[in-house]
């Protein structure tokens, strides 16, 4: 009798561990799908920012004939660009973040596989 307390014990922590180890694997399908995510988005970012250097260097070449209507448009330009240079700093940041956390908890699993 007690064998067989002994197997169902081994079973469950089994068990146990199996869905643990699911859990992780549906984490790290989740973390990699958003890393997707995240890369297509710096791609598109970076694609922004070439479309608006091309744009800013159009600006600068209407700017040696116009003035004053210029000044403004270089004006409302710059402040997108910084408001996008910001955005894609803080992208950036929470992507490290993630990151950290990420290689914390894989830590955490190799330090205590059977939990």
């Amino acid at each position: 009798m007690e064998s067989v307390n002994e197997i169902s014990k081994f079973l469950d922590s089994f068990d146990n561990r199996m869905k643990t180890i699911n859990n992780l694997l549906q984490d790290q399908r989740e973390n990699h799908e958003l890393l997707s995510v995240i890369a297509e988005y710096e791609k598109l970012s970076k694609d922004m920012l070439s479309n608006f250097f091309e744009i800013h260097d159009h600006i600068r070449d209407i700017k040696k004939k116009h003035s004053n209507e210029i000044v403004d448009l270089q004006k409302s330009f710059d402040q997108k660009y910084m408001e996008l240079a910001n955005e894609n700093r803080e992208l950036k940041v929470a992507l490290n973040e993630m990151m950290d956390g990420y290689s914390k908890v894989l830590e955490l699993i190799k330090d205590h596989p059977n939990e």
